[in-house]
């Protein structure tokens, strides 16, 4: 398998007024905020993520060879993180477990047709065993970083993470990078080639009730919905959500109005884990989960993150003063 950096579907998800936008009125709720206005503050939304999101996010796909056949199996989505000299992949944590038992090798798909699939030892990897949380981290090994970035990806570092949670009051905007399933195809010499999408997208707006096995504290819930519009302006719904799981929600805080916000203002925040279809929403879990995992099973990343402001305290990360 292959990424695909031509072939990009991008969506927006406003409905309803405690989205704080409504794409079909043309204008926020207390119309301060006109339609030309958001579609610029989308349009420099994407533009970024092309340059800071989309090559720290790659898809992840399991191999095994049965019987002398290459079987291939991609069901998700993985984020590269360094922390330090250490480079992990985080991802949904789903049945990898079970995959690895069966053989198959998780893999990270190439960047481009003249570099091949990146392996990934699985010596080195820990699962939170939680539901709730549901989250994966593999410390790649240095061959495998090297082929990594030979394939043009980069690796994210804290400064672009964020522990705190996201207010109300420094907006309601999110953006959802990933490789959804839906939106594989085929190149011309027929090798499977994932296409990115991009999700800009707000809170849901259901009840609690609705989420399966939410717990405030540890997860994120947003809007997507078959409603949702292509940027194009018509209503093509987005592809359906399996193989997001593991991508990075990004939160995109514009306290001073969406004509303030820049790309500085992006930062990961939690990690793609759940869908449900007819209730129209995302889950995911904070990234601090997976950061807490980290600083447990892999001391030699702590000064790194104590650097960055960031320490295990009392059973969970927490921000530090320098």
């Amino acid at each position: 398998m292959i990424r695909d950096s031509g072939r990009v579907l991008e969506f927006l998800d406003f409905r309803g007024p405690s989205a704080s936008v409504q794409v079909s009125n043309t204008v926020s709720d207390n119309n301060d905020e006109p339609q030309a206005e958001l579609n610029n503050f989308c349009t420099r939304v994407f533009a970024h993520s092309a340059d800071l999101v989309d090559w720290a996010t790659a898809p992840v796909t399991f191999l095994r060879t049965k019987e002398s056949t290459l079987e291939n199996t991609f069901d998700r989505t993985g984020i590269l993180l360094a922390i330090g000299e250490l480079h992990f992949l985080i991802t949904a944590e789903h049945n990898i477990e079970e995959l690895i038992h069966a053989g198959y090798v998780p893999c990270v798909a190439a960047a481009r047709p003249d570099v091949p699939v990146t392996p990934i030892l699985c010596n080195k990897f820990y699962v939170s065993h939680e539901p709730l949380t549901d989250m994966a981290v593999f410390r790649l090994e240095t061959d495998a970083v090297r082929q990594i970035l030979l394939g043009d990806y980069r690796f994210l570092r804290l400064d672009r993470v964020r522990i705190a949670p996201p207010s109300p009051k420094e907006g309601p905007f999110f953006l959802v990078t990933g490789f959804p399933t839906g939106s594989v195809d085929r190149d011309e010499v027929n090798r499977e080639r994932a296409n990115i999408a991009r999700l800009l997208t707000v809170p849901f707006k259901g009840t609690n009730e609705e989420i399966e096995h939410f717990v405030p504290e540890s997860h994120i819930v947003l809007e997507y919905d078959a409603n949702a519009r292509h940027t194009s302006g018509n209503a093509i719904p987005p592809p359906k959500a399996p193989g997001l799981s593991g991508c990075g929600i990004w939160y995109l805080p514009t306290p001073f109005g969406m004509h303030g916000w820049s790309r500085r203002d992006i930062h990961l925040v939690g990690v793609q884990t759940a869908w449900h279809r007819s209730r129209g929403y995302l889950k995911g879990t904070i990234i601090a989960h997976a950061l807490a995992m980290i600083w447990g099973w892999f001391s030699d990343s702590r000064d790194a993150m104590r650097i960055n402001g960031l320490e295990y305290r009392r059973g969970r990360m927490r921000l530090i003063r320098p």
